[in-house]
């Protein structure tokens, strides 16, 4: 122990000086001896007194040795234990300098996982937000491509619509010139009218009716009227097509014009 080493020794110092002073003073004593002109008796008593005080003397600094010894085997013993018991301690977790840290590191640990966990959260968040606005995107721009997917497929095929109506109508004029021809039994050129002078009466009987248009003219008029009941029938066929996404396309056979289709059955009747 520090303090009753410290003071052990202090008082084995004063005791060290206190013995030296009195060396000093006995040899002082012994060395002032007194001039040749004292006895010889007073000579001999004083070199016995310094013998003696030696030997004293000696026999003090070996029990100081003595004591020295002990107390410092003594000092080392309890620092040993102390050592060992304190090793103890923190072995078994009961050392104050263990346990004061220790709290210290817990709360730094407990202060950290917190944060960990809030940081935890908050990375997640920014994820499922990420996560979320590229579904969107994604989203919307499936819906603007096929927006324009159908709006371009729904051109094409009303362009196709369109062409085949035309190509309708044209079969629809040469089929109706063909059955003028067939009634007239001759054949009839665009442009050109047959003058009334040549013109042969015809013989009929009964009540009948006089027309007294031309032949180009009620041509024209049936022209127009076909065209004008195609018209209407296109209106009901392409409201018909928008609305179940499909048209049916039927091919024609025997009407002159081979590869011409319809779209509708309803067409082949007329």
């Amino acid at each position: 122990m520090p303090g009753i080493k410290d003071d052990r020794e202090d008082s084995d110092g004063e005791e060290m000086d206190h013995d030296s002073g009195e060396s000093d003073k006995s040899s002082t004593s012994c060395d002032s001896s007194e001039p040749p002109s004292d006895s010889d008796d007073s000579s001999e008593m004083d070199e016995e007194e310094c013998e003696r005080r030696r030997s004293e003397c000696m026999e003090n600094l070996m029990d100081l040795e003595r004591q020295f010894t002990l107390l410092r085997e003594q000092l080392y013993r309890e620092r040993i234990t102390q050592v060992d018991t304190k090793l103890s301690e923190v072995r078994s977790g009961r050392a104050q300098e263990y346990l004061q840290p220790l709290e210290q590191l817990q709360e730094n640990m407990r202060i950290r996982t917190e944060v960990a966990g809030i940081l935890r959260e908050f990375r997640l968040t920014n994820i499922r937000n990420k996560f979320e606005a590229e579904e969107q995107a994604s989203r919307q721009n499936y819906e603007s491509e096929k927006s324009l997917l159908w709006d371009s497929i729904q051109g094409e095929l009303q362009e196709k619509v369109r062409r085949l109506e035309e190509d309708r109508n044209s079969v629809d004029l040469s089929a109706d010139l063909w059955l003028v021809e067939r009634s007239y039994g001759k054949p009839i050129r665009r442009g050109k009218v047959s003058e009334p002078g040549r013109r042969k009466p015809v013989t009929v009987s009964g009540p009948y009716i006089v027309y007294m248009l031309s032949d180009s003219d009620i041509l024209e008029d049936w022209t127009a009227i076909k065209k004008a009941l195609s018209v209407s029938k296109r209106k009901s066929d392409r409201e018909f097509f928008l609305s179940s996404h499909m048209m049916p396309s039927l091919c024609v056979r025997g009407s002159g014009i081979p590869g011409a289709c319809v779209a509708s059955v309803g067409d082949i009747v007329h």
